[in-house]
């Protein structure tokens, strides 16, 4: 049998109902999902958790929601990168072949959606949040040190010379980035 467990649910904006519980195979007995992301053009949604490959393992995994059909498409994880850790942060490059996510150790995980390859990034202090450029060129990272990280998506250099007055004290939680890409908007906490 299957078992579900954590809910992916879609609500309607306009009637503010639910319109779709998408199945997720999900081990109930300790699985999780994590943050989620929507594709830049609406039609998949992406989430991180575990699922049952047998009766006695778990595994982790990328889910991948068609939001149209409601259709899951599971694809397991591997390589050398810190999963199992629920995400706290996802986003998905423009083409959906690029997921990247902060997990629970703070680090910052890079996902090949086409041949399920994890990867590390690494980063010069604890991840809270992360926003990706609109042509996905830069990867912004948000650390809990108040720090603004940057790194370039295709030769994975990182630059952290920012020049910003955020008070002290202050750890980064969330951040965003506008469409046009020329404001970072970040959630500071003290």
């Amino acid at each position: 049998d299957t078992e579900f467990g954590p809910e992916l649910l879609g609500y309607s904006t306009s009637t503010r109902k639910l319109v779709h519980n998408f199945g997720m195979n999900v081990d109930n007995e300790g699985g999780q999902l994590g943050a989620v992301a929507i594709s830049p053009d609406g039609s998949t949604a992406w989430t991180w958790g575990q699922y049952k490959p047998s009766v006695d393992s778990t595994a982790d995994a990328l889910y991948k929601l068609n939001l149209s059909t409601g259709a899951p498409t599971i694809i397991p994880l591997s390589g050398t990168a810190s999963t199992g850790q629920l995400p706290t942060a996802v986003v998905v490059s423009s083409d959906g072949g690029t997921v990247y996510t902060v997990d629970n150790n703070a680090s910052v995980e890079k996902i090949d959606t086409t041949t399920s390859e994890v990867s590390d990034i690494g980063v010069d202090s604890n991840v809270r949040g992360l926003a990706l450029s609109k042509y996905d060129a830069t990867l912004y990272v948000a650390e809990s040190n108040g720090e603004i990280e940057t790194i370039d998506t295709a030769s994975g250099d990182k630059d952290t010379d920012w020049d910003f007055a955020a008070p002290d004290n202050t750890s980064f939680a969330s951040i965003g980035l506008t469409p046009n890409g020329n404001d970072l908007v970040v959630v500071g906490t003290d």
